[in-house]
């Protein structure tokens, strides 16, 4: 279930609490009012408190090994709650003994007028602007971006973390309540201080890791890839009207949809496009649309590469083998460009051979990973040969019924129907029962049957044989077999 939190003042006995989102990812980033309020406090009239963000399963008994037990310990002790139980027989935490504490009201907080976070005790400071990118936002009323970060502030003073939903669970994790015995020893500044200390970045983020120092180069990047979508509206709504009107007509974020497209549906957009260039038939078109599907390609592989190379940066001193480490990196890249018709990947001195579906092989050379011109080009190379590839089928035949029962969750399973088997393709065929198909994916794709030519000889489709399976199968229809005999 999900954890609960309050920003709790030992010393003064009061208490914060969200006034929207009350689970600790839902209110821990830098423009959230709670955090503004927690950094305000703690840079003024709460300065050199005990000041925790305290979870509602956070209670000492639950874990001795957990990370934050000598802290609960510590404060339980000295409210008088340790290993005690109230009324209904619940364990007394810290978080229903704030109750008792003061409530404070949020103040109306909009911008960050605090920017640095000075640890004396750990002599080290934290620059809040070199947080990592969380996500961006902008609405139709805004100029600018809101960069949205992950606040270490509360994380670092976090008691009960892991023990319940919306908890964090990212990276650096190990780093929650870090700061737990140095609360009292915290500076918040608007400026600088001047002196010696360490710079520590946390590095608190749960998806793609996006580093301060990038932020301005994706919000530009979000930015191109917006001008695209735009620029694809237009040209199917000026050349392809009626797919104009089946995709975007009537749907008021036709932008938003045709961002999204383009990052998880893209060989449908770019074939849309080539089908748009062929019905017009003429040079000017073919040259727009192809401009298009050339700033898709080059927007898509600009992110994947920069968003792959930064998660191996994270993770580089742990690898033993530049093999290993160049491998992952396409791996990375692959995810990036959202290729899934890739079978394999495998690097050997350098070189990194990447086996599609279909067979087909597409080898690239890295000779330096930090060389992104190199790698942009790879991975070009790699995205493109993926965008043509036959949608590729793994099957075998059967003449006997599968019984539901004995049908493997990750296969699909088809019945021929007709005077000969190859007539039509079924879910389940009731009438002139000819033989089963089993797949490695889905076929029908809504529709009630195909006719068998749809399948087996269509141009876009790469039916292969796969003996695997059948041996799978053909040992289940032969026991039931058996049973019925």
């Amino acid at each position: 279930m999900g954890q609960y939190y309050k920003v709790v003042n030992i010393d003064k006995k009061e208490y914060m609490r969200s006034d929207g989102g009350v689970k600790l990812m839902e209110w821990s980033y830098n423009l959230n009012s709670l955090i503004l309020n927690l950094i305000d406090k703690m840079a003024n009239e709460w300065k050199g408190d005990r000041v925790y963000v305290v979870g509602d399963y956070a209670v000492s008994s639950d874990d001795e090994e957990s990370y934050d037990y000598k802290k609960l310990v510590e404060i339980e002790k000295e409210l008088g709650i340790y290993n005690k139980k109230d009324k209904e027989g619940y364990k007394e935490t810290i978080y229903s003994q704030a109750d008792n504490y003061k409530q404070i009201g949020l103040k109306d907080l909009e911008k960050e007028e605090y920017k640095y976070i000075y640890n004396h005790n750990k002599k080290q400071y934290i620059n809040l602007e070199h947080c990592p990118l969380a996500w961006i936002y902008k609405d139709k009323k805004m100029k600018e971006y809101e960069i949205i970060r992950i606040s270490p502030l509360s994380l670092l003073l976090t008691l009960g973390n892991g023990r319940g939903g919306g908890d964090y669970r990212g990276h650096n994790d190990y780093y929650i309540g870090n700061y737990l015995d140095d609360v009292t020893n915290l500076e918040i500044t608007k400026q600088p201080l001047n002196n010696d200390y360490i710079e520590f970045r946390p590095e608190f983020y749960e998806e793609e890791y996006i580093p301060y120092f990038q932020i301005e180069e994706y919000i530009q990047m979000n930015e191109e890839k917006n001008k695209i979508a735009k620029e694809l509206i237009n040209f199917i709504k000026n050349y392809n009207e009626q797919e104009y009107k089946n995709k975007y007509e009537n749907n008021e974020n036709q932008e938003r949809i045709a961002f999204y497209n383009i990052n998880y549906q893209t060989k449908e957009q770019i074939k849309l496009i080539q089908n748009t260039i062929l019905k017009s038939n003429t040079t000017e078109i073919k040259e727009q649309g192809e401009k298009i599907i050339e700033k898709i390609k080059t927007s898509l592989v600009k992110e994947a590469v920069m968003d792959s190379t930064n998660k191996l940066q994270e993770k580089i001193t742990k690898y033993d083998n530049i093999d290993n480490c160049i491998n992952d990196l396409y791996k990375y890249i692959s995810e990036g460009l959202n290729i899934k018709n890739i079978d394999n990947i495998q690097t050997k001195d350098n070189v990194t051979t990447i086996v599609f579906e279909t067979q087909e092989k597409c080898q690239i050379t890295t000779n330096d990973i930090k060389n992104k011109a190199k790698i942009s080009e790879n991975a070009k190379e790699l995205f493109e040969k993926s965008l043509i590839q036959k949608k590729a089928i793994r099957f075998s035949e059967l003449d006997k019924r599968i019984p539901k029962e004995d049908r493997f969750n990750d296969l699909y399973y088809y019945e021929y129907r007709g005077t000969d088997k190859k007539e039509t393709i079924e879910r389940n065929t009731f009438v002139d029962f000819k033989g089963t198909l089993i797949t490695n994916k889905e076929i029908l794709n809504g529709k009630d049957y195909i006719e068998y030519e749809e399948l087996f000889n269509n141009p876009e489709i790469l039916m292969l044989e796969d003996s695997d399976i059948y041996d799978r199968v053909s040992i289940v229809a032969e026991e039931d077999e058996d049973e019925i005999i």
